[in-house]
């Protein structure tokens, strides 16, 4: 990765980092989005890594009925020296009556650990992918998501890696357009504004989205 993505890629990381201890320091806090500067000050280390391993529920796994499942979620700038990996993943953001079960889709742009007050963080800088609309799409029982803007960028938030689920699996919401041949599937994430949230790779993916 050269030296600009790189920068271009953690722009605005430390004041993330900063809102988001907030968030940890005080989680009942009414005030969603405080000031920057009532945010801890942090000018620790922080470490990134390509995988973390995500653990979860599966009551259809082989082990039985109380069998849990794990997977690995990647985030990588070069993956087998090639193209750059970002998984999805789904990220639990809200109570389960919301629409989509509260669930929200992030695309994982950095995975991070850092240390603050002798509490060690675990997190993740994440892409938001919110649903369109209310209901799954009709004709193919699938929500609909888009990538969240402000300011005409996407947005971006540092998460802890325990309100993530799972991964998941988005596809291109191609309408009428023609895909060129020699379209790369790694530029799928940056090439559509719409994406089908599949929930037919896997029984796993069937049953953790919400009909």
């Amino acid at each position: 990765m050269y030296a600009g993505q790189e920068g271009k890629e953690l722009e605005g990381l430390s004041d993330m980092i900063r809102y988001f201890l907030y968030k940890q320091i005080y989680p009942d806090d009414d005030l969603f989005d405080a000031p920057l500067d009532e945010c801890p000050q942090f000018r620790g280390k922080i470490r990134t890594h390509y995988s973390a391993r995500a653990i979860y529920y599966s009551p259809s796994e082989l082990s039985g009925s109380g069998g849990m499942h794990s997977e690995v979620i990647r985030s990588h700038p070069s993956w087998y020296n090639g193209y750059e990996r970002r998984d999805t993943v789904l990220v639990q953001d809200g109570p389960e009556d919301d629409r989509m079960g509260g669930i929200l889709v992030a695309r994982i742009i950095r995975l991070l650990s850092f240390s603050y007050n002798d509490t060690f963080y675990p997190c993740a800088l994440v892409e938001w992918f919110i649903p369109c609309g209310e209901e799954p799409d009709p004709i193919t029982g699938m929500w609909i998501v888009k990538a969240e803007i402000s300011r005409g960028k996407r947005t971006r938030e540092v998460i802890h890696l325990e309100s993530i689920i799972r991964a998941c699996h988005l596809i291109g919401v191609y309408r009428n357009d023609h895909i060129p041949t020699d379209f790369h599937f790694s530029f799928t994430h940056n090439s559509f504004q719409y994406f089908y949230l599949n929930k037919y790779i896997d029984y796993h993916s069937h049953e953790s989205l919400p009909s």
